[in-house]
């Protein structure tokens, strides 16, 4: 790589900077605001909070299931009890008790 002389007047070259410098300035305050509401300024930033709301949902997610679960064990018990009914008299017993030996 060469170096190649600048043909630009020196202040042009320093307002060109200045500008450079300003523009800098600019979006570095607000990447700093950014990272203020992302990680939080002495609060909770949006990086904690959204991880606690997919906590929350993973949390409610597992609680439906163990309830649909839960539900779906009672239906196929009422199901196995109206077709398969459980003996009501002594008699009954006696004969389930014979065929089982």
């Amino acid at each position: 790589m060469t170096q190649e002389k600048c043909n630009h007047p020196l202040p042009e070259c320093i307002e060109n900077f200045a500008e450079i410098k300003a523009q800098l300035e600019t979006l570095l305050e607000k990447t700093g605001d950014i990272q203020k509401v992302l990680r939080g300024n002495g609060r909770e930033g949006l990086i904690i909070r959204t991880d606690r709301l997919e906590q929350t949902h993973n949390r409610s997610v597992w609680i439906s299931r163990v309830l649909l679960g839960a539900v779906l064990l009672l239906v196929v018990n009422q199901i196995w009890l109206k077709v398969f009914p459980l003996p009501t008299s002594i008699e009954g017993v006696q004969a389930v008790q014979v065929k089982t030996k």
